[in-house]
């Protein structure tokens, strides 16, 4: 209060009683992606993006790499808050993982997943629902949860590499954190439409003896470029080196990707067979071109190409095909407990909730809903979730990786975040006041208020006191008090069991009932 000398009146505001709590959004998405013609003013490389409008993503997008998949399934779902990470595609799969995983680079920029980290600071919203779909392999596994425990957020991913139920289980066996859900199999869904073109197109064939077929000599090979001409333009394919491939078709898929990223369409082909290395493109509407020049680069040599050149016929018509494919499960769930977070509550798992935008399943996955002998049922006992259509397609399955059997549930782990989240950030506005007792009481109270308004919805219940005791006068001294409060979580109900029964008690009656009595 002033001292000061004042001949008058003084009014002094006292701002005490209890404060509404206010729940913290959890419908936000955090993911990485590649896509190497996304706009790269509207998905900068390594920042973290804030994107309130899906559709201006995905046109924005491109249509190489993850990125515009990953919108597409989320979209189909729901329409969220999202933070995205674009990374660049690496010139080998160990190389994108890396990129995937990201670092801190020396000027203190996080990359890759560990940009997500600094989501809150620069775009005020922090990311509750973490994948990195068609890029989660183990070692980016362990950097989303990582991440998840350190935003307080939950991570899916996909069983990489699994090819089957118990395949799908050992991969889980990776992990013990309650923020990690493992998803198997994929969905499928027509994805693109495949302009095929009718024309000859052009193409180069290696000779015979002309292209480097020593596996072990592409291993060594330094990093080299490629140049070429294709269709009147000349590209060069930089950088690249072959150091972790395990065959020569190989070599001739990574060159393919290399060489389609720089020229910005999938127009050409690379294969290996049998000595030869084989380059084809095709244009749609006029004839197409093909040359690499003598003496031009190391690559063009050691696929047998110098000096070569091709003239095509081209082409006037196109034929649009569906196409079928694998779609990230992953993805799907990421919108979808997106959508649940908004239309029902964080409170409900992902499982048992109709999935939209898909047309199959990846995988065979035998289901019955009163069978616990199934595909399914081994998966959920060994808390993988799989997916089952019944009604639709669904995610089947609540349980995380948790080694703790209090966090054995998708639901029961996000709130524990959501309430450790929502009553500190309820309660920022208390630091560095006076600790007077009206203080804590007033902390209690708005807790209380809090678990009230949660209660038979989102929580069982809860309450929260003071313990006079765990505070003593050396702790208040410090600056310190503890305040108490518990819940109980809302348990999904995974195993309804009706008991039926066989009786003849309801035929008592039966002749007073003929008989009208």
């Amino acid at each position: 209060m002033p001292d000061q000398y004042h001949h008058g009146v003084r009014v002094i505001e006292i701002n005490e009683g209890t404060r509404t709590i206010r729940t913290i959004s959890t419908a936000i998405i955090g993911f990485v992606a590649i896509a190497a013609d996304a706009d790269p003013d509207f998905f900068p490389l390594n920042r973290p993006v804030l994107v309130t409008d899906i559709y201006k993503a995905i046109a924005k997008a491109g249509t190489q790499g993850t990125l515009l998949k990953v919108l597409n399934a989320i979209e189909a779902n729901t329409k969220p808050i999202m933070v995205i990470v674009r990374v660049a595609e690496g010139s080998t799969p160990a190389v994108t993982t890396a990129n995937v995983v990201g670092t801190v680079l020396p000027n203190g920029q996080k990359t890759g997943l560990k940009a997500l980290l600094s989501a809150q600071s620069q775009l005020g919203v922090k990311p509750r629902i973490l994948g990195a779909p068609y890029l989660d392999n183990l070692a980016v596994a362990n950097e989303l949860i990582s991440i998840a425990q350190k935003l307080r957020a939950f991570a899916y991913f996909y069983a990489d590499g699994a090819e089957n139920k118990e395949a799908a289980v050992a991969y889980r066996n990776n992990f013990g954190a309650r923020e990690a859900m493992v998803v198997w199999p994929h969905f499928t869904n027509i994805v693109s439409l495949t302009q095929v073109a009718n024309g000859t197109p052009a193409q180069l064939v290696s000779p015979a003896n002309a292209a480097t077929t020593e596996l072990l000599t592409w291993q060594e090979l330094g990093i080299e470029d490629l140049t070429l001409t294709a269709n009147g333009t000349a590209y060069t394919v930089a950088g690249w080196e072959f150091s972790e491939v395990t065959s020569l078709a190989d070599v001739a898929q990574q060159l393919e990707s290399a060489i389609n990223t720089v020229i910005g369409s999938s127009a050409v082909t690379l294969t290996y067979a049998d000595g030869s290395f084989t380059l084809t493109t095709t244009l749609i509407g006029t004839a197409a071109s093909l040359a690499v020049a003598n003496d031009s680069t190391v690559l063009g040599g050691m696929l047998g190409f110098w000096g070569l050149t091709n003239q095509g016929t081209g082409s006037a018509t196109t034929e649009t095909i569906a196409v079928e494919q694998e779609v990230s499960s992953v993805a799907y769930a990421l919108g979808l407990r997106a959508k649940i977070d908004q239309d029902v509550g964080w409170h409900k798992t992902l499982s048992n909730v109709p999935v939209n935008g898909v047309m199959g399943i990846s995988k065979d996955v035998f289901w019955d809903l009163q069978d616990p002998n199934t595909d399914a049922g081994y998966m959920n006992a060994h808390e993988v979730t799989t997916l089952i259509n019944q009604k639709g397609f669904r995610f089947w399955g609540s349980r995380t990786c948790s080694a703790d059997p209090l966090f054995a549930f998708e639901n029961y782990t996000r709130t524990a975040h959501i309430l450790a989240d929502t009553i500190a950030d309820g309660h920022f506005w208390m630091v560095d006041k006076p600790m007077h007792p009206s203080l804590i009481k007033d902390a209690i109270a708005g807790i209380n208020a809090k678990i009230r308004s949660m209660k038979g919805t989102y929580i069982i219940d809860g309450s929260c006191w003071f313990v006079a005791d765990d505070n003593n006068k050396e702790l208040l001294k410090d600056g310190k008090c503890y305040i108490d409060y518990d819940y109980t979580p809302v348990p999904p109900l995974e195993q309804p069991t009706f008991r039926q029964r066989i009786t003849d008690r309801y035929l008592v009656d039966f002749a007073k009932s003929i008989n009208g009595q």
